[in-house]
């Protein structure tokens, strides 16, 4: 700086600026997401796992060298940047919740929630428990913060996000806090939930939409979607893992979307002949479907092969993998019931396609001798299953309105346990004598009858009603040792004493009715919140219902 009297005058001369159009060529390091998602690149800095960022430059300029981080971060870092943090699932151990309300059963509804206006189609959890989301067909998917449920009794939901058109279908993404959904009008939607949980505390931002896709007329609308995380493949030096939704059209097109390019990487067409797919069952490498027709279909996604098919009784409206038994290779699965003698839930063995167990609410305790189950395979020939389309469509009943429909299975849940509920005793073989520990598992149940039930699958005596009448509840389940095995409700009967009124009469009348659903169930969620395990519950009309689950009174 020169001096002249008062007057300061800048002698610095302007910065030389150029630009050079030069590609480069190199490699650069393997690395981890960050757990902030997007953040400034720093020289040096190391990322998540302890590895420090590297590439084949070897000049000096950290300018360059951010700049080739940031380029990094942006285009091959795993997963997309835009889906937000990995995010854990959430195991929560507890000590059994004890009883707090009057009802024998340990169920006390804590959330009433009546914001939806139409069909509840879906229910999903985040994988850290802190918030659930509900779909309906009203066109909105609802955020509900599941820790306001109880500790400060809040039945609003924190966030909407409205659509265009009745949603079809909903899963979540793996790891994160987004939700996949689809309508009616063929749009899919990845959306983004921006929640932070500290201290106990969630705080909401905005549900972005970060993804969005549309179906072709010839492909219909998305009727189910599912969310698949398969392996580690190497794509330009980098190992990224495969990220993909199964989607299922009304068309019966079954496609693999690419969740990074949002295109479509593979397309089978399941058999038109067999019906329209009604229910599904996915996993990484193959998928069992259930059509209209009552036909189940197992496909190996990896060569687009159906495997094998075999006939059930009725239209299929739930599959489940049993959580319990059979080492991930027995079906759940339920029927629209046609008659009486169709149980609730039918148990398969895929391998042999044999009926194993069944679930069924009965009035008088079954006969020792049961019928085999024969396995009925589907029939070859295209003209032979054209044909029999062709006459279940003529042969179709008329709706009676004086006449009651008699009530299956919409929503199958399983699980391994909840956190709130004891542990079930060890298990004792017969032939052993000695007490082993079972694989634990449970199945919860609900439907046209509107009635939720909780089946524990290791020991039958410890299942119970979860939402229903009076009548409904005072049910007691059992366990038959025919074959296939039988698991079904018995109504309580209560012997009059002489000397004076039924104590149970009594019991009954101290007893808190709770306050069931009024239309059919299609819809079973659960989460874990801070304090306690629930079970959820939408129905035709819009209502979703969160039963709180409480440890059972041992004596």
């Amino acid at each position: 700086m020169a001096h002249t009297g008062r007057k300061k005058v800048d002698t610095k001369g302007a910065p030389a600026v150029a630009a050079i159009h030069t590609n480069a060529i190199g490699t650069t390091t393997i690395h981890d997401e960050p757990a902030s998602g997007r953040s400034t690149p720093t020289l040096g800095a190391a990322v998540q796992g302890g590895n420090v960022y590297a590439s084949s430059y070897e000049g000096q300029d950290p300018g360059v060298r951010a700049f080739l981080e940031q380029v990094d971060l942006e285009n091959y870092r795993e997963p997309l940047l835009d889906f937000g943090p990995r995010v854990l699932a959430s195991h929560r151990k507890r000590a059994p919740r004890p009883k707090t309300s009057n009802n024998s059963q340990g169920v006390t509804l804590i959330g009433h929630l009546t914001h939806h206006t139409d069909a509840v189609v879906s229910i999903v959890t985040s994988p850290d428990q802190v918030f659930f989301a509900t779909a309906s067909e009203d066109g909105t998917v609802l955020i509900w913060d599941s820790a306001k449920l109880e500790r400060s009794i809040a039945c609003e939901p924190r966030r909407s996000y409205s659509l265009d058109s009745p949603v079809t279908a909903m899963c979540r993404i793996e790891n994160t806090h987004c939700l996949a959904v689809a309508c009616e009008d063929g749009q899919l939607h990845v959306l983004r939930v921006h929640v932070a949980s500290t201290g106990g505390s969630a705080k909401y931002g905005k549900v972005e939409c970060v993804r969005k896709w549309q179906t072709t007329p010839r492909d219909g609308h998305i009727t189910f979607i599912a969310h698949l995380q398969g392996k580690s493949i190497l794509v330009r030096a980098m190992l990224i893992t495969e990220s993909s939704l199964l989607l299922f059209t009304n068309t019966s097109t079954i496609a693999r979307l690419d969740i990074r390019t949002m295109e479509i990487t593979a397309r089978y067409q399941h058999p038109l002949e067999y019906g329209v797919i009604s229910a599904i069952c996915p996993t990484t490498h193959w998928c069992i479907v259930g059509t209209t027709t009552g036909t189940l279909s197992i496909w190996d996604l990896r060569f687009g092969l159906i495997v094998k098919s075999w006939k059930v009784d009725g239209r299929i409206a739930s599959l489940k993998l049993h959580p319990a038994r059979g080492k991930g290779l027995w079906l759940l699965v339920s029927t629209v019931r046609e008659d009486g003698d169709t149980p609730l839930v039918s148990v398969y063995d895929i391998e042999s396609s044999k009926l194993v167990e069944v679930y069924e609410v009965r009035a008088a305790k079954p006969s020792s001798t049961s019928p085999a189950s024969v396995e009925q395979e589907v029939i070859d020939t295209k003209a032979d299953l054209i044909a029999r389309l062709a006459a279940n469509e003529e042969m179709q009943p008329t709706l009676d309105p004086s006449v009651e429909p008699i009530p299956s299975v919409l929503a199958i849940m399983v699980g391994q346990a909840f956190a709130s509920l004891a542990a079930p005793p060890p298990e004792t073989t017969l032939l052993s004598g000695t007490a082993r520990l079972a694989h634990p598992g449970y199945m919860v149940t609900a439907g046209d009858d509107r009635v939720v039930r909780y089946w524990d699958l290791v020991k039958t005596s410890e299942s119970f009603l979860v939402c229903g009448s009076q009548k409904d509840r005072d049910v007691t389940f059992k366990q038959s040792t025919s074959e296939p095995a039988q698991f079904y409700t018995l109504p309580i009967t209560h012997r009059q004493s002489s000397a004076g009124p039924d104590r149970h009469a009594g019991v009954a009348q101290q007893r808190q009715p709770l306050r069931p659903h009024y239309d059919a169930i299609a819809a079973l969620g659960a989460v874990e919140t801070p304090f306690s395990s629930c079970v959820i519950s939408g129905d035709r009309s819009g209502i979703v219902k969160v039963w709180r689950m409480e440890g059972q009174a041992k004596t």
